[in-house]
């Protein structure tokens, strides 16, 4: 696509359909997708389409939507299911997994307004409401972590988050030796 058409594509909404899709084609699913500058930049370098979900209409995702209500899999049943050639049915699932969840009620150096602290990275009974909402996100990745890898999914993740940031500890102890890192 010329430069101009290709950017008017990924800013605006599209609709990722599997009568679109070829085999070279990239499926990512990008999660507080705000500006969407993670699913701009794979569709530009990669043939990428890239579904985006936000909760703030404003950004123009292609699903608006709170991550703790969207149903993934039914959404993927709908967009992205063909009939093989045997006859049967199948989904085109994503490859690659993006998700920026709230920096702000993670942060070390907000915790103490959200209700965290050194000692527990988790919130607590005086956290505000968007601290316990951040973590049941969280609780959620870790459940869509270890379900792509108990069905041995090659499928790859990206958590956007400060380096320092309390999500680390909160996903670690859900995930514990499922996190990753070398070797996995």
């Amino acid at each position: 696509l010329p430069d101009r058409q290709l950017t008017d594509r990924l800013r605006g909404r599209h609709s990722a359909r599997r009568a679109d899709l070829s085999s070279d084609d990239f499926v990512m699913a990008d999660f507080f997708s705000g500006t969407k500058s993670m699913a701009m930049s794979a569709q530009r370098l990669y043939r990428t389409w890239a579904v985006t979900v936000d909760v703030q209409e404003a950004f123009s995702p292609d699903v608006v939507s709170d991550f703790l209500d969207f149903d993934l899999w039914g959404y993927f049943l709908e967009e992205f299911s063909f009939v093989a050639a045997d006859g049967s049915t199948m989904v085109w699932i994503p490859l690659h997994f993006h998700l920026s969840p709230s920096c702000l009620t993670y942060s070390c150096g907000s915790g103490w307004l959200s209700g965290r602290s050194r000692l527990s990275p988790y919130a607590d009974g005086l956290a505000t409401e968007a601290a316990h909402n951040a973590d049941a996100c969280v609780v959620d990745i870790a459940e869509l972590i270890r379900f792509m890898r108990s069905y041995g999914c090659v499928t790859t993740f990206t958590i956007e988050n400060p380096g320092g940031s309390f999500l680390w500890r909160v996903l670690e102890g859900l995930l514990g030796d499922d996190l990753g890192g070398e070797g996995d």
